[in-house]
């Protein structure tokens, strides 16, 4: 075979290769219109900044909320692929617990945003909620939660990690997203308020 030619079919067969390979985009940026097969990765690794389990305490009114990040987890809905984090949450109320699915999170069979709190989309200071203590280039995390018993409910939380004293701690905001039914039907077993949070 000609040298020429063999080169050709080589030089053909990286640029398929290349042009495979799926588009890298810092996660802060990510966009629904980038072409399919990107791929959204935390490279400033802002989610880990979230990673953990967080702990409200207010006398016997705990929630709990455990954090991991998956890297590179498909998105089917944009044809996509991104980083996340997952967790899942437990809530106890005067010393009663109301919900506990902390023991999701190791389940293999539930994967992605199929956990009740999932998230990836990073808030600058001036984004909705607004935050008067982020410096200019914090950047906060927003979160979609499920209540399996409640899912005429979305819920959504904004957060925003910082130090005080030496203590780490995570300041969550929880509210209504979407709701429908009675009025009755809209109270949430977890309240909707800012809870500050210790990592544990």
């Amino acid at each position: 075979m000609d040298i020429g030619k063999h080169l050709s079919y080589i030089i053909a067969f990286a640029c398929l290769v290349l042009s495979c390979k799926a588009q890298i985009t810092p996660l802060w940026q990510a966009d629904p219109d980038a072409p399919d097969g990107s791929y959204f990765k935390d490279l400033d690794n802002d989610l880990d900044n979230f990673e953990g389990v967080w702990e409200s305490d207010n006398n016997g009114t705990t929630l709990t909320l455990d954090l991991r990040k998956i890297e590179n987890i498909e998105n089917g809905t944009f044809n996509k692929s991104e980083d996340i984090l997952v967790g899942e949450y437990k809530y106890v109320e005067d010393g009663q617990t109301i919900m506990d699915y902390l023991p999701l999170l190791d389940d293999p069979t539930i994967i992605g945003h199929k956990h009740y709190v999932s998230g990836n989309l990073l808030m600058a200071n001036y984004h909705r909620p607004p935050c008067n203590n982020c410096q200019p280039d914090d950047r906060r995390l927003m979160l979609f939660w499920i209540d399996p018993e409640k899912r005429n409910l979305r819920s959504s939380s904004v957060l925003r990690r910082f130090q005080e004293n030496g203590v780490e701690k995570l300041e969550m905001r929880h509210y209504l997203t979407y709701g429908e039914g009675s009025d009755q039907d809209l109270i949430p077993r977890i309240p909707y308020q800012t809870y500050i949070m210790t990592l544990q």
